[in-house]
């Protein structure tokens, strides 16, 4: 199968004719085009030797085709996207939760007094699971906050494991609200 796949591959420069505008024949060739990009993708994710991070090969599939084209045309992700629209408007939300990455783990080290995230009964020491359906697994505290800041009045769900006091609640699901004034930090250094 893997011979299959890389002459799949070897077929597509063979395959994929130069850009035109789009207008009548060159719809077909975008259709056509299309198909066997989501052929190749369907075979290497689900098919390959190796495991493979479907997200990732997409997201490679993509920044080639922009690449390709100049320096100046980017995709932006949705997270990457919304982040802009926060950063441009300046009504940023946040949790009032203070994380950090202690031993590969992101750990609450502090929840802000009055704050929604110790509304909802965040402690310090809770060990991040999840923030925002993310896997809190190498993501990192930069990455972490920015999932937790947000717009004003949004909800983003965190699951964190407790600290011992809290046996037998693991792990705890939380919906946190973001609001303006809680502000979130995330300490980078151990």
């Amino acid at each position: 199968m893997r011979l299959a796949v890389l002459i799949l591959l070897a077929l597509v420069p063979v395959a994929a004719p130069v850009a035109q505008d789009a207008s009548g024949s060159d719809l077909f060739a975008i259709r056509k085009n299309f198909g066997l990009f989501a052929d190749i993708y369907r075979a290497l994710a689900s098919e390959y030797v190796d495991p493979v991070d479907a997200e990732r090969l997409m997201r490679t599939g993509i920044a080639s085709m922009t690449d390709d084209l100049d320096p100046y045309t980017v995709f932006f992700d949705e997270a990457t996207t919304a982040a802009g629209r926060l950063s441009q408007g300046g009504e940023v939300g946040g949790t009032g939760v203070i994380v950090q990455e202690v031993g590969g783990q992101l750990v609450v080290v502090s929840v802000l007094d009055a704050s929604s995230g110790e509304s909802q009964g965040v402690r310090p020491g809770d060990a991040l699971v999840s923030v925002g359906g993310r896997s809190a697994e190498g993501l990192g505290s930069q990455a972490a906050a920015g999932i937790l800041e947000g717009e004003p009045g949004s909800t983003v769900e965190l699951v964190v494991e407790g600290t011992p006091t809290r046996a037998g609640v693991d792990p705890l699901f939380l919906f946190v609200d973001r609001n303006k004034g809680d502000n979130v930090v995330a300490i980078t250094e151990e």
